[in-house]
């Protein structure tokens, strides 16, 4: 693992071995222009599949209504990331790919180098970050850090995946002539970056959570490792559970980004194509883009600011409330190190359904996400969509998550980051709430202040 400059350690920190010895090479470099990506994203693999479905016999849609309607599907939900569900496919399929390069090597058949391999980055002192900034505010800073490390991965050469994992990022790395040197060298130029920024930003002093006395632990960066792709590479990133049906909450007056794009693409198949319901619904499950989070059930993040924005104009022109709710699970790390991950995932699906009961049984049309590793939102927008109401309701729920807890023998479980004090262990919710203000300029500002008032209450009662 690979650290970046923190306070306290020189300019020759450790890098870690393994790689190439020598000068190491710059792929963006004269003369080391980087080749034609021949590995398709799994993003690829899926547009080229849902363009075959739409346009073959049965559906017979033209090239360009097949763009159109796969278009219609992703909506503004495309992103230089991957889907996280496609990690383990794109990695089979990595390895397969050198499989049968190295078979057609010893065939005698090709003379192509063709280099594999799987990065991953995450955030140093991340927790650090969320005690000083909040959740949000730290969010901002990952967001920061991930453009960075993005934009330095797209400069070696091949066909880059990238996948996000909560604050961990994921790269699988496929090209003729990548090597481990260039994918590091760019990594390097990016904690230097990344260094300069923290260090503008006065975040070399933030205080390690877990190592509070460990100087070389205070500040931030990024901390990365890196692992050639074998032909018989097997991922230790096992699926977490099934994937959920798709359900996008309850929306009748108003509805969720996830649902409008739904319906539009319904519509434009069979109204504007002339598709038949069945064959719309089966080009939409092609698309991958009414897929929901595999454990909760909920929306994925990247819904979430649009339908917040959505709610703050829809509530500009309608005689209505709302309220936008941000959930934590406590101590979901002390649950997982205590009980494993596949009881942890059960316990967290536990605790949000129990949530989604309490927000549902409000008259208010109810949107869901899933945005973190131990966090998850609603938004209501209705009669009962009040601060008051939906504290009700959340008080409540969390009453019976208590009970839940204690009845599966959980209270008593540490906290990692509090050892030995009482008052962390176990695990539960906590809950914030903030009305929806209604806007119809600056939208982008005022979800930015909502998502900040609910987010200061439940760093509040950590």
């Amino acid at each position: 693992m690979h650290d970046a400059l923190g306070p306290g350690r020189g300019a020759h920190a450790r890098y870690g071995g393994g790689g190439e010895r020598g000068p190491r090479a710059d792929p963006a470099s004269p003369g080391h222009a980087p080749t034609v990506q021949r590995f398709p994203k799994q993003s690829e693999v899926r547009k080229e599949e849902f363009h075959r479905l739409a346009t073959d016999r049965r559906n017979n849609l033209s090239s360009s209504q097949a763009s159109d309607l796969y278009a219609a599907a992703v909506g503004g939900l495309e992103s230089d990331f991957e889907k996280p569900t496609d990690y383990e496919a794109t990695m089979r399929r990595a390895a397969e790919h050198v499989r049968a390069e190295e078979a057609m090597r010893v065939r005698g058949r090709s003379e192509r180098t063709t280099g594999a391999f799987s990065v991953s980055v995450s955030v140093r002192n991340l927790g650090g970050l969320n005690a000083l900034m909040g959740h949000n505010g730290a969010d901002g800073v990952l967001d920061t850090f991930t453009r960075c490390v993005s934009s330095a991965m797209d400069k070696v050469g091949g066909s880059v995946s990238k996948f996000r994992f909560g604050p961990n990022l994921e790269f699988i790395v496929v090209g003729e002539d990548v090597r481990r040197s260039h994918i590091e060298a760019r990594l390097m130029a990016a904690q230097a970056q990344i260094q300069k920024q923290a260090t503008l930003n006065a975040l070399d002093d933030v205080t390690h959570p877990k190592y509070q006395r460990d100087l070389s632990e205070k500040g931030s960066g990024i901390r990365y490792d890196i692992h050639p792709i074998k032909p018989a590479h097997v991922s230790d990133k096992e699926e977490r559970t099934t994937r959920a049906a798709p359900s996008h909450g309850r929306g009748t007056a108003f509805k969720s980004s996830a649902q409008e794009r739904k319906e539009h693409f319904l519509s434009t198949a069979v109204n504007a194509y002339g598709l038949s319901p069945s064959h719309a619904a089966e080009l939409l499950t092609a698309s991958s883009a009414d897929e929901v989070d595999g454990l909760t059930g909920f929306d994925k993040a990247g819904d979430r600011r649009l339908t917040l924005g959505n709610a703050v104009r829809h509530l500009a022109d309608a005689d209505t409330t709302g309220v936008y709710v941000e959930v934590d699970l406590r101590n979901l790390g002390g649950l997982t190190k205590e009980r494993g991950r596949q009881q942890a995932d059960e316990v967290y699906a536990a605790m949000s359904a129990m949530c989604e009961k309490a927000v549902l049984s409000l008259d208010a049309d109810v949107s869901r996400f899933r945005h973190g590793g131990d966090e998850f939102s609603f938004i209501l927008v209705g009669r009962d969509a009040t601060p008051s109401a939906v504290g009700a309701a959340l008080t409540a729920a969390q009453k019976s998550i208590a009970r839940y807890v204690a009845d599966r023998g959980l209270s008593e479980i540490e906290h990692p980051k509090h050892p030995g004090d009482p008052g962390r262990r176990g695990t539960g919710i906590i809950f914030g709430t903030a009305p929806i203000t209604p806007a119809r300029e600056n939208v982008e500002a005022v979800v930015n202040s909502i998502l900040s008032a609910a987010d200061k209450q439940v760093e509040a009662k950590k």
